[in-house]
């Protein structure tokens, strides 16, 4: 399988693959987009093609919108954060074009649900800090999430690519310098809000230790930095 070019191939694959009739072709509804997802479990390319295909066709990254008063907000997990925690959030975001308008955390979160129903095992996201990260809520971050494949090798979701490489995945960001790339450190976390508590650390330390390319999880206020493509 390759990736589909269009909406209609897509959905022509998930109704031959499922054997029903798909309601909405414009926009799948979870149950069968998950089921779709699931007939490909131990068909590692076909489900890494079908998540790019889907990601591509039916989502738009903010920074790829027309609209400029676009934006994306998460009703959050405790608290009402302004964090993804499910595709079902991913999905309830508004469209342009037909396509949901979302970010790098929606795009990591959609890729860790679906490409866990084809098999895959979800390793952690990762929030990728530049080296020019120096003050807590004054530098870009980029969300992307590891995942193992059923034969064993790790890959990246990032937006709506799978790569092999997490460098791979932030080697285009906007406003990122090609050293950024290099230099970049990853925090960790088994849920974005980890992972960005674990990025808050290694910012923090960093500005106390300009050496320091280390960071921990610890209990402190919550920060969502700003994200892009």
């Amino acid at each position: 399988m390759s990736v589909a070019r269009n909406k209609d191939e897509f959905v022509s694959r998930m109704r031959d693959a499922l054997g029903e009739n798909i309601a909405n072709p414009n926009d799948p509804s979870e149950d069968q987009v998950r089921r779709y997802f699931r007939t490909l479990n131990g068909r590692t390319q076909d489900a890494i093609d079908a998540y790019e295909g889907y990601a591509s066709l039916f989502f738009i990254h903010l920074e790829r919108s027309r609209n400029p008063d676009a934006t994306v907000v998460y009703p959050g997990g405790p608290g009402g954060r302004d964090v993804c925690d499910s595709f079902a959030e991913v999905r309830a975001r508004g469209s342009e074009n037909g396509r949901h308008v979302i970010d790098c955390r929606g795009f990591a979160v959609m890729g860790v649900e679906l490409l866990s129903e084809a098999g895959f095992q979800f390793s952690s996201y990762m929030i990728a800090i530049p080296p020019t990260a120096r003050t807590t809520g004054e530098w870009t971050g980029h969300v992307i999430a590891e995942m193992i494949t059923p034969d064993g090798r790790r890959v990246y979701v990032g937006n709506d690519r799978v790569h092999s490489f997490a460098a791979n995945a932030i080697s285009n960001l906007t406003g990122w310098s090609p050293d950024d790339t290099i230099n970049v450190i990853y925090a960790r976390g088994d849920t974005i809000q980890e992972a960005t508590d674990d990025a808050d650390e290694i910012v923090r330390r960093r500005s106390e230790d300009p050496l320091s390319r280390m960071g921990g999880l610890r209990s402190r206020p919550s920060f969502v930095p700003p994200l892009r493509e």
